[in-house]
């Protein structure tokens, strides 16, 4: 054992994540130094074939060692670009890791993007090969090659899942076993210098190609280095008093083309050697939760609204003898209530274990945090941007001032505008835009967020774009009334428009599954979950539940209501980011005919 072993508890994870002189190597670099010293310790699990098979340290270098030499023969090399689309899977890592040891750039591409986005975004990034998880992604860089008249987006096609390639007649198709036997055979003839390739990268080198959510527009090309990336999650993460060790796990259930899901699969393992957890596909990605039970959780508040409306609609429509125990169990609080009512709702969603917990990327509902904080999980939210390595600022659990990570500085300017400067800033966008975030001469990153502060931090109301003027002099801010429209068991996604002066309608998007629920329950006659939006016995229930709202923005002090609203129709996904945020001017076009009738 090496003499940093002898070093206990936090302290030794701290250590480990804070070895000296490494605050400067680049992320491939600390994952070779994580690989020797701890090689065969567990690094990750994933799930196939409805097993868990676990990977050590030492695997996963040899897949990045013998993916990245395979990657060299299809003329990879240090400045180059690899995209990768697909779920969160190990081979994504394993891919990612490998293109950075070259001293290539990862483009990571959101599986929903459309077809025209995808081939936007390839042109952008200038992507040589393109790894896609399946013959589904591929087929979809074809269709993005034919809306640009059939120029080829990538030079090489690498597929994860081999299944049905031998049907395939474009040459530039091959698997990713065929790639790393290639990379094997060079490694076993003891000419190839990967390890030295690897060990010249630089921490100030970009690594990473992030896009944006596109909340207010197209997508941006955000180019992130080591420095960039791992700086601020570190910052954080070892200033705890428990940070991350071996012994914490996370499940992969988000995009690895965001951020923050980099960080928790891929930043943090390799500084503190928690372990991810690979899920087999994402219909069992709730399945995965409850089965491993995960100590660290990376979440947006998307999922977390979409989980207490699941257990609220449970308890609604569930027994007598349910409804009363969950009554007095919110009454009475404290121990007992925990440990005969609430860690069971814990348990139902697999987050019973759960000791870090970060939430953002959106506004955040408080009320959500309030309720999970009864049931016993204290939510961190988080601020941070994509242009700002992912994280800036963290709010104490269960809180709502925002307080800058170590090495970060937080302030607003005159307009109540969010700035950021330090670790994590990006130098500046891959392309010319002129609608992003601004970095101004003196390193501060205009972030077009809004905010309050007060002496314990910072609160971030919104997005400056998202600001709406009723007409009547009046600022209102959506994001605190489509909460309150969202806090509940039937109202899934909701979207505040301006009618008039002093007027405020909103489009609803409902939680199809426990609408659908409530209505079997209601003796409610449908043959399809799309007909219930029609129903006018659930526009009743919608209606309650608006009302509801209102009540709870009146006795929070607001002075807004929702006068009138409409249901839409069963989504596409085309008004709604990767994320799960809102693409208001995409969902005002999509059903202007709803908003005029509202006004009308």
């Amino acid at each position: 054992m090496t003499e940093r072993g002898t070093v206990s508890g936090s302290a030794a994870r701290r250590a480990d994540a804070t070895q000296s002189g490494d605050a400067g190597m680049a992320l491939v670099r600390l994952f070779l130094d994580r690989a020797d010293r701890h090689g065969g310790e567990l690094a990750l699990r994933y799930k196939r074939l409805g097993i868990w098979r676990e990977v050590t340290w030492a695997q996963v270098r040899e897949h990045v060692e013998h993916l990245a030499l395979g990657l060299t023969q299809l003329g990879v090399g240090q400045g180059d670009r690899v995209a990768i689309m697909g779920r969160p899977m190990a081979e994504w890592v394993y891919a990612d890791l490998a293109a950075q040891s070259l001293g290539a750039v990862t483009v990571g591409l959101y599986v929903t993007t459309p077809h025209d986005e995808v081939a936007r975004q390839l042109r952008v990034s200038g992507a040589r090969v393109f790894v896609a998880e399946t013959l589904e992604y591929v087929d979809g860089l074809l269709d993005a090659e034919r809306t640009v008249g059939g120029a080829p987006l990538a030079d090489h096609i690498v597929v994860i899942s081999g299944r049905g390639l031998a049907g395939r007649t474009d040459p530039r198709v091959r698997s990713i076993v065929e790639v790393e036997a290639a990379g094997a055979a060079l490694a076993a003839g003891g000419t190839a210098t990967w390890r030295a390739m690897a060990e010249q990268c630089s921490a100030d080198a970009p690594i990473r190609l992030f896009f944006t959510a596109g909340t207010t527009g197209d997508p941006k090309a955000v180019e992130l280095s080591t420095a960039n990336l791992v700086g601020p999650w570190r910052a954080y993460l070892s200033s705890l008093p428990e940070p991350p060790g071996p012994k914490d796990r996370s499940v992969s259930f988000l995009p690895l083309a965001h951020v923050g899901e980099t960080a928790f699969s891929t930043v943090l393992p390799i500084l503190y050697g928690s372990v991810p957890h690979f899920p087999e596909d994402e219909d069992t990605v709730g399945e995965a939760l409850i089965e491993v039970s995960p100590t660290l959780l990376f979440a947006f508040p998307r999922l977390l609204d979409l989980y207490a409306s699941n257990a609220l609609v449970d308890l609604d429509t569930g027994a007598t003898t349910k409804r009363r125990l969950y009554g007095l169990a919110e009454r009475i609080g404290g121990p007992l209530a925990y440990h005969s009512v609430h860690r069971h709702l814990l348990n139902k969603f697999g987050f019973r274990k759960v000791r870090i917990a970060l939430v953002g990327g959106s506004t955040v509902s408080s009320e959500v945090v309030e309720l999970w904080r009864r049931w016993g999980l204290r939510l961190s939210r988080y601020y941070g941007l994509t242009e700002a390595g992912g994280l800036s600022a963290v709010a104490a659990p269960g809180g709502e001032d925002l307080t800058p990570v170590p090495g970060v500085e937080l302030r607003l300017d005159s307009s109540g505008e969010v700035l950021v400067r330090g670790a994590g800033v990006f130098d500046g966008y891959l392309t010319d835009v002129t609608d992003g975030v601004q970095l101004d001469a003196d390193g501060w990153l205009h972030t077009g967020d809004v905010g309050t502060s007060n002496a314990g931090g910072v609160q971030v109301l919104d997005r400056s774009a998202a600001l709406l003027r009723t007409g009547d002099g009046a600022t209102v801010i959506p994001s605190e009334i489509e909460n309150a429209l969202k806090f509940g068991s039937y109202i899934q996604d909701a979207m505040v428009v301006p009618l008039g002066p002093g007027r405020l309608g909103a489009l609803i998007g409902l939680n199809l599954e426990n609408v659908a629920l409530w209505a079997r329950d209601q003796k409610i006659l449908f043959t399809a979950t799309g007909e219930l939006v029609e129903n006018p016995r659930v526009r009743e229930l919608i209606g309650v539940a608006v009302d509801e709202a209102n009540r709870r923005l009146a006795g929070a002090g607001s002075a807004h209501r929702v006068a009138e609203f409409r249901i839409m129709p069963p989504s596409t996904g085309a008004g709604m980011t990767p994320i799960g945020t809102l693409r208001r001017s995409r969902l005002a076009a999509l059903h202007a005919a709803l908003i005029d009738d509202m006004r009308s």
